[in-house]
């Protein structure tokens, strides 16, 4: 059944028939609409894609699991909801992956697929 750190994926936009179980299996993919590169440095750029390339390459079930990333639902209130501003959907649970020990990215998942919305390099939005 869905918890709060295995949240189901919407049923309408997960693939295999929609299953929490199938969701869980399939591998996470990313997508950097809304996202600002510019306002990131290249190290930024490299640590972030370093996550990302090791998550590729295991099932969403795994990346749950491994504390290393840390990978939560956030709260979108406040200096987060405004950082992001209108990039998050009304609809969209925001989540958190840690980058090293004090840069988070925020995004939204739908299905497999994790939009990046923002790099926060000093973890000053939660």
């Amino acid at each position: 059944t869905p918890s709060d750190d295995f949240p189901a994926p919407p049923q309408e936009l997960s693939s295999d028939s929609g299953s929490l179980e199938a969701f869980r299996r399939e591998t996470p993919s990313f997508r950097f609409t809304g996202f600002q590169v510019e306002k990131c440095r290249p190290d930024d750029v490299k640590a972030v894609l370093a996550v990302l390339q090791k998550m590729e390459k295991m099932p969403w079930d795994d990346v749950f699991k491994l504390k290393g990333f840390d990978y939560k639902k956030i709260e979108a209130r406040g200096k987060t909801l405004n950082r992001l501003g209108n990039r998050l959907p009304t609809d969209a649970m925001l989540h958190s992956i840690r980058v090293n020990d004090k840069a988070r990215l925020f995004g939204y998942r739908v299905g497999s697929v994790f939009y990046v919305l923002h790099y926060d390099p000093n973890h000053e939005l939660t």
